[in-house]
């Protein structure tokens, strides 16, 4: 475990010059330049890893937030939009009822009146007009709507595009911490291990 974790933290590493200890069979022997780790250095390695993840979250925490802020207040435009476009709409539909109506009071007058026909004549004639350019602005509110529905369909594919890279990016820093975890948790196991038979050694030394 020390000679892989050496190359990667090598102040995590420690060299004792020279090692002795007695086998059962009273034999003395030595090793030289016996590697240690340092539990220290891993715990604070560790902690500086969780304080930068703990930024991180932090940043993300604010994106979110201001990103559903942004959220919220193109709904509220939307839902403003949308009650001011069904407004144009029924004063539209009213006042083509109105000329409606005129139309027919006008046709009854006409049959009503006969002399007054030419004067019955021009005056369809200007409701006439009238209708087209109510008709001609009608159908630029309408052309109007649907630019502004295309629109919001564009800006509502843009926006789930950003979601789903927020969402990956989330999921990749989530599994790059979870491997991060178990490393750390698989380094204290092996310390762990190496302590405990250091100190099965050491009580094996003294019964003897």
């Amino acid at each position: 475990m020390a000679h892989e974790l050496q190359p990667i933290m090598p102040t995590a590493v420690g060299i004792v010059p020279e090692r002795r200890w007695t086998n059962p069979k009273g034999v003395t022997n030595k090793t030289s330049n016996v590697m240690l780790i340092r539990d220290t250095h891993l715990l604070m390695a560790a902690l500086g890893a969780l304080q930068l993840l703990a930024k991180k979250a932090d940043v993300w925490d604010e994106s979110i937030d201001k990103l559903q802020k942004d959220v919220l207040a193109i709904i509220e435009e939307q839902n403003d939009s949308r009650q001011k476009r069904e407004d144009m709409l029924q004063q539209i539909v009213r006042t083509i009822a109105k000329v409606e109506v005129m139309q027919h009071g006008f046709a009854k007058t006409e049959e009503s009146f006969a002399r007054l026909d030419g004067q019955v004549t021009t005056f369809k004639e200007v409701q006439d007009q009238r209708h087209m350019s109510l008709t001609t602005s009608l159908g630029q509110v309408q052309n109007r709507t649907d630019a502004q529905d295309a629109s919001i369909a564009r800006f509502q594919e843009a926006f789930r595009a950003a979601v789903d890279r927020e969402a990956r990016a989330d999921l990749v820093e989530k599994r790059k911490r979870t491997e991060a975890e178990v490393e750390v948790a698989l380094v204290r196991r092996s310390i762990e291990k190496l302590r405990w038979d250091e100190d099965q050694k050491t009580i094996q030394l003294r019964n003897e």
